[in-house]
């Protein structure tokens, strides 16, 4: 997903064995410029729609990092994470995208890695 987004981040031929082998080049991770910006030694605490979720243009994403909370504003963002630590993090995921939390075995049937992706595209 980063070498699609940020095909500079990642040297390397674009595809599986191009990423698996390629240089991640960190510094080049979160640059103003880029399409999509990963923000290293961050942990994520809040993600929300700034209004209404059916006609917000932007979310703000809380983060904590260097013992500070910080907050950008965002037009979309992918929750990478289990389902079990993103339902405490994002404040509403639509119903579709929803899964039983009670089993690992519900998990891994029926829900993918990335709970859901908010945000207008």
């Amino acid at each position: 997903m980063v070498k699609t987004l940020n095909p500079a981040a990642i040297e390397g031929e674009h595809s599986i064995e191009g990423v698996h082998q390629g240089r991640v080049r960190f510094d080049l991770l979160d640059v103003p410029d880029a399409a999509a910006r990963v923000r290293l030694s961050s942990t994520v605490v809040s993600v929300k729609h700034d209004g209404d979720p059916k006609t917000a243009d932007s979310l703000s994403v809380t983060y904590f990092r260097a013992g500070k909370l910080h907050r950008v504003k965002a037009r979309s963002a992918v929750i990478a994470g289990g389902s079990w630590t993103a339902k405490h993090i994002v404040e509403i995921c639509p119903l579709s995208t929803q899964m039983p939390t009670h089993s690992f075995i519900a998990r891994l049937v029926s829900w993918p890695m990335w709970p859901c992706v908010i945000g207008a595209f």
